[in-house]
């Protein structure tokens, strides 16, 4: 009993640490994305980064897969493929933390093909609005991130937002849960958390 103890102790603990770590990491890199003057390769790499922290945070339902071995996909709807360029290579040979393989797929355009991905990533230079992918994915388990403003307000679950200090994180629980995703409470204590108010 005591081993077991001791072995779920340091489970959490190692849990926590890797929490640490993602926060820790994720404020080293936000002081190179500035809202002025912005590399915007480097903009995309933190992105990316979230991206890919994500996956960590947050749970999907077993019916996002359909067997052991289904990757887990990214989707970038991005008509010129400059952001997706940058996120594909920040991504390259990653995988989730039960061991899926994560691919990237770039969209130039909102399909219904993207319904099949776990994430989807609507660039601003898209112009694509959350209400429109909402009507293509429906209660689809796809985690819809954008980086336009009120993005997560207007239906998206999670908005990037680059303000002075870097890039931050707001989130739509009301839109997670639609999407059947669970977001870790400790993922949600380090975002802004936003009320959704679609325009209809």
């Amino acid at each position: 009993m005591e081993i077991l103890r001791m072995r779920l102790l340091s489970k959490t603990l190692l849990h926590s640490l890797c929490f640490v770590v993602f926060c820790a990491a994720l404020m080293a890199f936000a002081p190179a994305a500035r809202a002025e003057g912005v590399d915007r390769a480097v903009e995309y790499r933190i992105k990316a980064a979230y991206l890919f922290n994500f996956t960590k945070f947050i749970d999907w339902p077993p019916a996002a897969y359909a067997g052991p071995d289904t990757k887990f996909v990214i989707g970038v709807i991005d008509p010129a493929g400059s952001a997706a360029d940058v996120v594909q290579e920040t991504l390259r040979n990653k995988v989730t933390p039960s061991g899926r393989p994560i691919e990237v797929r770039r969209f130039t355009a909102l399909t219904p093909e993207v319904a099949d991905c776990h994430q989807l990533f609507v660039t601003r230079a898209s112009g694509i609005t959350p209400t429109a992918v909402r009507s293509v994915v429906g209660d689809a388990p796809v985690l819809v991130i954008g980086e336009t403003d009120g993005f997560a307000e207007q239906g998206g679950v999670i908005g990037f937002v680059v303000s002075g200090d870097g890039v931050h994180c707001d989130v739509n629980l009301a839109g997670a849960q639609r999407a059947g995703v669970k977001l870790s409470g400790r993922f949600a204590s380090v975002a802004r958390l936003v009320r959704e108010n679609i325009r209809r």
